[in-house]
């Protein structure tokens, strides 16, 4: 079954956001596309992971997509993790496209296309590490050790796969996504042990749950983007024009004249990834661009979010789940 489902990375999320509302001009605009079109190939890559591995969901095997834990040291994450009795297996998902060649004497991996090669981190040590790193964490928090295999699974089927020496053992560790079938069966047919009872397996999955991370990187630090570089207000679910207007207790689009009751929450969801949690009237009446105090209580009340104390020091909790 599928225990955490694949979802956009926060990462891409607040990617997206400040996307849509970056004001043109800014000096990062082209190196934040192409970051954002970077993130948008991996996670178009791990649905098509996802898609191949659908038809395991209703078998005893327990899959989590985008898994973030600390060994003691360090967080590790992990695009997909199969979880059965007897053994687990790590997915670190690539969606490139060309030809991509792995160096396994120098540990080097790069990727060839329209006549030129571009570098990039070894994926087989990558996956490797995170191996390391599981057992490490399956060590310190008491739990099974299970057998751990590794993959690293090419998305596209498009995709040419070389190397420059040792062919069969890069073809054990390297494999299009199409062929994870085969090789669950495979792993199903020689881990016939089970390591683990119905019980402990539970508990493993209730501790990788619990243990998750998320991780919420400071993309406006990191791209020098201040307040004053991002358009505010809502935007238009129909035509994406931005601000909407609030009247009688819908917003209505000064472009295209659509209206909506709700459209504030996906701004607010974009203030979340932004800026925090945290939100008070005034921030709210400031980023909507809501007209008066009492009209940003109303928005506020309406959600049913929770909130600490009282009068203009209230402070509301914003969530995106």
């Amino acid at each position: 079954m599928i225990v955490k489902d694949l979802k956009p990375s926060i990462h891409l999320q607040i990617l997206e956001a400040i996307n849509k509302r970056l004001l043109s001009g800014h000096p990062n605009q082209s190196k934040i596309e192409e970051d954002l079109a970077i993130r948008r190939a991996g996670y178009r890559g791990e649905k098509e992971v996802a898609f191949q591995l659908e038809l395991f969901s209703q078998e005893k095997y327990k899959i989590f997509y985008d898994l973030r834990l600390n060994d003691g040291n360090h967080f590790f994450q992990i695009d997909a993790l199969i979880l059965s009795r007897n053994f687990a297996l790590i997915l670190e998902v690539k969606n490139m496209s060309g030809t991509i060649v792995f160096d396994p004497i120098f540990q080097q991996f790069y990727r060839v296309k329209d006549e030129e090669e571009k570098a990039y981190l070894d994926p087989i040590s990558q996956v490797e590490r995170q191996k390391l790193q599981l057992i490490k964490w399956l060590h310190t928090h008491q739990l099974p050790q299970v057998p751990i295999e590794t993959f690293v699974v090419i998305a596209k089927p498009q995709t040419i796969i070389k190397t420059t020496s040792n062919p069969e053992e890069i073809s054990k560790k390297v494999i299009h996504s199409a062929s994870l079938h085969g090789k669950l069966h495979l792993f199903h047919e020689n881990y016939q042990t089970e390591i683990m009872s119905e019980g402990e397996l539970t508990q493993l999955t209730r501790q990788l749950l619990k243990k998750h991370t998320p991780q919420f990187p400071k993309l406006l630090q990191k791209y020098a983007i201040s307040q004053n570089h991002l358009q505010k207000g809502v935007i238009c679910p129909n035509c994406s024009s931005i601000p909407m207007k609030r009247e009688h207790g819908k917003w209505r689009c000064l472009a295209c004249r659509h209206t909506s009751k709700d459209a504030h929450l996906d701004a607010l969801k974009d203030y979340y990834l932004l800026f925090g949690s945290e939100i008070t009237n005034q921030k709210l009446r400031s980023f909507l661009l809501l007209p008066s105090t009492s009209v940003a209580a109303k928005v506020l009340h309406a959600m049913k979010i929770p909130y600490k104390g009282e009068g203009r020091r209230r402070i509301y909790f914003l969530s995106i789940d």
